[in-house]
């Protein structure tokens, strides 16, 4: 499913997209990194987070909140097995992280996962 989704996202201006904690260090700004929302021990969602350098927190507004919607909210997506999926959107952006590790600033945004196949 993860993988569906970083597809998509490529679709989009940014195409240094990865899956969060797959090894990759050094990505080169603007990129982004999706990863799970597990919630009692079961996925009910995907964060997206928007990377870019300083100064660029008007690029960083418009890929979260224009950009991904696009890109994700409600459109139907098809996963390694043949599952149907579609995200839909909760809103929860976050407030501007401007202290990252890798001296970038970002945002993140939270997007629910109904049920597969239930598109």
């Amino acid at each position: 499913m993860i993988t569906a989704i970083i597809t998509q996202l490529k679709t989009g201006s940014v195409s240094n997209v990865v899956a969060k904690f797959d090894g990759k260090v050094n990505l080169v700004p603007p990129y982004v990194v999706v990863w799970e929302d597990i919630r009692s021990g079961r996925l009910s969602g995907v964060y997206v987070a928007y990377h870019n350098v300083p100064g660029t927190s008007d690029l960083v507004d418009d890929y979260m909140t224009e950009e991904v919607l696009t890109l994700l909210d409600k459109v139907i997506l098809t996963d390694a097995s043949g599952n149907k999926f579609r995200l839909e959107d909760t809103n929860e952006v976050s407030q501007l992280v401007e202290d990252n590790d890798d001296h970038t600033i970002s945002k993140d945004r939270l997007f629910l996962l109904p049920k597969l196949g239930a598109v």
